[in-house]
């Protein structure tokens, strides 16, 4: 027992020797660039960049120091489903916009960074299949709410057909609760 123990504690501390990043450097480090979608919300236009990955979806818009006006990002999910968003890590102010079939169906207004554990959550209350973040504030200004159209715009660099077609179903730690 305890030579297993000493085993896997020579392993650990090999692996801190050898520079494998802390999961705060692993964060810290500059999202990667990510295919954009032009998207019209409460008639107008927003640029989002795309979670296509896991640990894109894990990351969302943490440690961003500011948004532009019309910038945010887009989660995709099919089949649709029901997803709770968290702001860990989160440094701004956020509006999340759960949308199904081109409609937006529930909106949480000024999500705050969250300072303390646990984080508060934010379920979309309906199955959705897309969640738009984009500046706090950004809902109240353009009056969006439930029934409001959400389009994707041809002609940016990502298309609909181009968003990912499955994102994992289950709960992902970091952007959503564990």
């Amino acid at each position: 027992m305890i030579r297993s123990a000493m085993f896997v504690l020579t392993g650990i501390l090999t692996l801190t020797m050898v520079g494998v990043p802390s999961w705060a450097e692993y964060m810290a480090e500059p999202s990667p660039r990510l295919p954009r979608v032009k998207v019209m919300l409460g008639g107008e236009v927003f640029e989002l960049e795309v979670a296509t990955t896991t640990q894109t979806l894990r990351r969302g818009l943490m440690f961003r120091q500011q948004l532009a006006d019309h910038e945010g990002m887009i989660f995709p999910f099919q089949p649709p489903r029901r997803v709770d968003f968290w702001m860990k890590n989160t440094l701004i102010p956020l509006d999340m916009i759960f949308t199904r079939g081109g409609q937006v169906v529930h909106v949480v207004h000024q999500a705050t960074p969250c300072e303390d554990d646990p984080c508060p959550t934010y379920p979309s209350v309906h199955s959705v299949d897309m969640v738009l973040e984009v500046p706090g504030g950004t809902a109240r200004r353009l009056a969006v709410q439930p029934g409001d159209p959400v389009r994707i715009l041809p002609g940016g660099p990502a298309f609909r057909k181009d968003l990912p077609e499955a994102v994992p179903a289950q709960p992902l730690p970091g952007h959503f609760p564990d």
